[in-house]
């Protein structure tokens, strides 16, 4: 039975690193032909943009993923249900508060990052898909299903860069040929995510108050360390995109 499951955690184990090695090789592949075909000032949009996703997805994650995998082993299928539907509470509250403030203080945020409105909700919209693919790929990994995982993991991939290369080399859009391969990609994701959860019955209407407890107490101690991180490693990015423009940004 141990030489058996040695083989099972080999051969899980390989297949996770394949598909990490393999997704970051084709991105590290592919940086000539970005900066070839982006000006820095397109650079300097598309960092603005993923910078502003890593800044709302800690609070749409809450640590929900970690709990998730601490708890899974004592889960009854019921409780399992139960925990996906409280703690989608938390992507589906942020969500909403974003994008009334991007209403309400749409000036502001426009000037201080110097997105565009459309690009500001499309933050929002693909933040909440990359937290429902993420959170499909911590049930892959608590369930054993590490083939589930290469295939969407290295599928969302494909998509994206192909689709990216497409958009900017032959349509010519520019850094929107770069978050229109994301938004498809991460909308497929998306399907994938939805399908997944019909299919397997994952949810139930209601809030556990329990599980809300227990996500928040875990939670929210870990969102100040989150900030804590987005201040020292991309503030910069934000200060030299609003005084010395694009164009600057892209290069450093």
């Amino acid at each position: 039975i141990n030489e058996i499951e040695g083989m099972g955690f080999i051969k899980a184990f390989s297949i996770y690193t394949f598909s990490g090695i393999l997704n970051r090789g084709i991105s590290f592949l592919l940086l000539p032909f970005f900066t070839h075909h982006l000006s820095q000032a397109d650079y300097g949009v598309i960092t603005i943009f993923s910078n502003s996703m890593f800044f709302i997805i800690p609070f749409m994650s809450m640590g929900v993923g970690e709990t998730l995998t601490v708890e899974y082993p004592t889960l009854s299928k019921e409780e399992l249900r139960k925990f996906i539907s409280t703690s989608l509470v938390f992507p589906a509250s942020v969500f909403l508060i974003s994008s009334l403030m991007i209403l309400v203080f749409n000036g502001i945020f426009t000037q201080l990052t110097g997105l565009s409105t459309y690009l500001l909700f499309m933050v929002c919209v693909l933040s909440v898909f990359n937290f429902l693919t993420e959170y499909l790929f911590v049930l892959f990994r608590n369930e054993n299903k590490p083939l589930s995982f290469a295939m969407l993991s290295i599928g969302k991939t494909v998509i994206e860069l192909s689709l990216a290369i497409y958009l900017i080399s032959v349509v010519k859009q520019g850094y929107m040929g770069r978050v229109n391969s994301i938004l498809v990609s991460s909308a497929a994701g998306f399907i994938v995510v939805l399908i997944y959860v019909y299919r397997n019955k994952l949810f139930v209407p209601g809030i556990s108050k329990a599980w809300l407890s227990v996500i928040l107490k875990r939670g929210l101690p870990a969102v100040p360390f989150f900030l804590m991180l987005f201040v020292l490693n991309n503030t910069d990015n934000y200060f030299i995109n609003y005084f010395h423009g694009k164009n600057n940004l892209g290069p450093y």
